[in-house]
């Protein structure tokens, strides 16, 4: 439809003004076209002597309003205790503890940790407290009582790890050197270089006497003699191959303590 001669386009066309009188209720499509129109009824203007409406809060997505979370407890002291079996010393001086035993002495630091440390009944038993602490820090109360119980068990009855051979076509040649704290590793994949691996500090190995193509490591602090069997594993990776069909190297087949449990 063509716009109406002699009006500007941002001008609302005019409304038919009707009454009761002159025959208003004869058009029922009157109010329905002025509300369509936008002229449904003219807006009031708010009183001076009305108080103004409050805002409505501030809603969270969803439509639920804001409510207080309740105060979460806070833990003041939070500690646990261990027993320290006969035979076994344990000394503790500003976070470093020392465990002294039949097979040797290992001493661990704590000091990263916010964390007092403290011994009871005579040394009989150690007690760990964290004040105040964050839920990181309560959880750490456990990670230092199985690091403690690590050392016990490492000075009493220490650690021992096993390692396979396993190959397909090429045998693995291996020889311990170094007063059993190397191995030399020969002919992996056919491959002529020598692969040396030098022990950690305390930690010794092995060729096993029963089972052939068998390493035997030994140690009393289990992060050394678990971190020397990694490194032997690491040093016969197969590269440039797919891993799904060349499977040789050396894998650790038995995790245990020296002296068995009676």
């Amino acid at each position: 439809m063509g716009r109406a001669f002699g009006r500007k386009p941002s001008e609302s066309p005019p409304l038919a003004v009707t009454s009761r009188s002159n025959g208003g209720d004869q058009n029922p499509n009157l109010r329905h076209r002025l509300q369509y129109r936008g002229h449904s009824s003219p807006r009031r203007r708010p009183s001076l002597e009305q108080p103004p409406k409050p805002s409505p809060l501030p809603r969270r997505r969803g439509g639920r309003s804001r409510r207080r979370k309740p105060a979460k407890m806070k833990t003041i002291l939070a500690s646990e205790t261990m027993d320290i079996p006969e035979g076994v010393t344990v000394q503790v001086a500003a976070k470093v503890v020392t465990v002294e035993g039949p097979r040797g002495k290992l001493t661990r630091n704590f000091k990263h940790l916010n964390l007092d440390f403290q011994l009871l009944e005579g040394g009989r038993k150690l007690q760990v407290d964290a004040w105040f602490g964050t839920r990181r820090t309560m959880a750490a109360i456990r990670t230092a009582i199985s690091h403690v119980q690590n050392l016990i068990t490492g000075v009493t009855k220490g650690y021992r790890y096993k390692m396979r051979f396993v190959y397909a076509h090429f045998p693995i040649n291996a020889s311990i050197t170094n007063s059993n704290t190397a191995i030399e590793i020969r002919n992996f994949l056919g491959e002529k270089k020598v692969r040396k691996v030098d022990m950690l500090e305390g930690v010794t190995i092995l060729r096993s006497e029963k089972v052939k193509d068998e390493l035997v490591l030994d140690g009393n602090d289990i992060e050394l003699v678990s971190r020397s069997a990694a490194l032997i594993n690491q040093k016969c990776h197969v590269k440039n191959k797919d891993i799904r069909k060349f499977l040789d190297g050396i894998y650790v087949s038995d995790k245990g303590t020296i002296t068995e449990d009676a």
